[in-house]
């Protein structure tokens, strides 16, 4: 498992808040219900997670269990369009800001070519457990 640090923790956390603010309260607000919502309920998550790994595999173009650059974003449209079908409200990403937290997740995990699912999943559960510790507002 990765570990991230206590000051990637809060790095990871900052930049999903920032983009979190650009929602309208009411939309937040939503989001925030259908977390909580989702954290209490197995079968939920269950359901999320195996959405996820459809779009992971999808997504991993050449089938070597990591995700490039380019599979990467295409990994997000995949999911964003998931969580939009969902009721979720998303925040926009630039593939440039998809670039840059690409970058950080690889370095967190020490693999500069691409990002396995389990070291994404290893990643967005810390950075999960820690918003759920501490919404973010």
């Amino acid at each position: 498992m990765v570990t991230v640090t206590p000051e990637q923790l809060v790095g990871l956390m900052e930049k999903y808040k920032v983009k979190q603010q650009s929602l309208p309260q009411e939309q937040h607000d939503e989001n925030k219900e259908k977390f909580q919502a989702l954290l209490g309920n197995a079968t939920k998550m269950e359901e999320k997670k195996a959405k996820e790994n459809t779009a992971f595999q999808a997504a991993d173009a050449d089938g070597d269990g990591k995700l490039s650059l380019a599979e990467y974003i295409d990994f997000n449209r995949r999911l964003a369009e998931n969580a939009t079908v969902d009721g979720w409200h998303l925040a926009e990403y630039t593939d440039t800001e998809h670039q840059e937290y690409w970058t950080e997740l690889t370095g967190i995990a020490g693999t500069p070519d691409g990002i396995s699912q389990k070291d994404m999943d290893s990643i967005r559960g810390q950075v999960r457990a820690a918003l759920a510790a501490k919404p973010a507002h």
